[in-house]
């Protein structure tokens, strides 16, 4: 059995798989003698990843990598929850390591986050929370998603789960858990074609009281294109699943004993996750907060399409009582945002949560 086994869905990836497989190679070198193993599942690809995949198999020797390639005996893809699973299915090691064929994993990265991991591990002795591991990262090429990147690469282990609802706080490239674990919560959706496997495992994760963290090192180099997978996935998709993890995860249990709580953001972010709500969730908001003066001199917000007889007021943001969700988005306002934040003296996780 080995320690770690790094899990690798290949589909149509010739042109970056080379790249990727070479830096699985590098993390042998790293690990103290431990074996790592790659399993890497090619989901019915066309443009010779599968050679790619064999040529580096026999020129890898040396690397003591211990390699279990699959190749899916099916006509057309069946996407990357299908071959995710497929290749943990396969795997032998205590840990699994999610590796896209498409990005490099930095030499030290196996070593630095099962370290990382272990000490987490020994911190809870009943080991009855599990964690779901990250790293820091760079983008390729390197002027993309700059603000994205920046604002992942900067929260600490509590904002992950502070900020959870705005996005997944660990890129899945990065993710490193107990295999066992990633078994026990059913794997990863296989949907296909526009399903966020990962947002879904996410929230699967955190529902059961997992924790969040990652080595605050940058072990990945994760590439930005046009035909990744997760350019498939829409908007309206992504928003429902957050939505749904609020819903249950706050709203449900976090802030169950609240009769109100205050949406920050009278315009459109805010109105939009008003109207997501339940008709019981509605009644629930005490007022918007906002900085608008026309929004706040208006003083109510009406809709009409819910059926609501009663308008929510809108006030000053300085007038805002917690819990609040924030519908804001970070780093858009020259830091104005986070000054009124901060002159609240509120607790991120507690009296606030990011949405937007």
């Amino acid at each position: 059995m080995c320690v770690v086994s790094i899990v690798m869905p290949i589909h149509n990836a010739a042109a970056f798989l080379a790249e990727a497989l070479d830096g699985v190679a590098s993390q042998a070198l790293h690990v103290g003698g431990r074996q790592v193993q790659l399993v890497a599942v090619d989901d019915a690809s066309t443009d010779g990843s599968w050679d790619i995949l064999q040529r580096w198999i026999e020129s890898c020797g040396h690397c003591s990598i211990v390699v279990t390639p699959i190749k899916s005996q099916h006509a057309s893809p069946r996407g990357v929850g299908w071959a995710t699973n497929t290749a943990v299915a396969h795997s032998t090691g205590t840990y699994i390591c999610l590796m896209d064929a498409d990005d490099v994993s930095e030499p030290a990265r196996v070593a630095l986050q099962l370290e990382r991991i272990q000490a987490l591990e020994a911190e809870q002795p009943r080991g009855d929370a599990q964690v779901l591991l990250g790293c820091n990262f760079v983008r390729i090429p390197d002027d993309s998603t700059a603000r994205y990147t920046a604002w992942l690469n900067r929260l600490s282990d509590a904002e992950l789960m502070s900020q959870r609802f705005v996005e997944c706080t660990i890129v899945k490239p990065s993710w490193f858990l107990r295999r066992e674990w990633f078994l026990e919560l059913g794997g990863f959706d296989e949907g296909g074609r526009g399903v966020p496997e990962d947002m879904i495992f996410f929230y699967k994760h955190t529902d059961r009281g997992g924790r969040l963290a990652k080595v605050h090192t940058t072990c990945l180099r994760y590439r930005h294109h046009a035909g990744a997978a997760t350019a498939s996935v829409k908007e309206l998709t992504i928003f429902e699943e957050r939505f749904k993890a609020f819903e249950r995860q706050v709203l449900r249990r976090q802030w169950a004993s609240s009769p109100s709580f205050t949406i920050w953001n009278a315009g459109k972010l805010g109105k939009r996750f008003f109207r997501a709500l339940s008709r019981e969730d509605q009644l629930r908001v005490r007022a918007f907060c906002d900085v608008d003066d026309r929004k706040i001199a208006h003083g109510e917000y009406f809709n009409k399409e819910s059926g609501m007889e009663t308008p929510v007021p809108v006030i000053h943001f300085s007038q805002g009582t917690p819990p609040i969700v924030l519908c804001v988005k970070l780093d858009l306002t020259n830091g104005q945002f986070e000054q009124n934040l901060a002159s609240l003296h509120l607790r991120e996780g507690v009296d606030y949560l990011h949405f937007c």
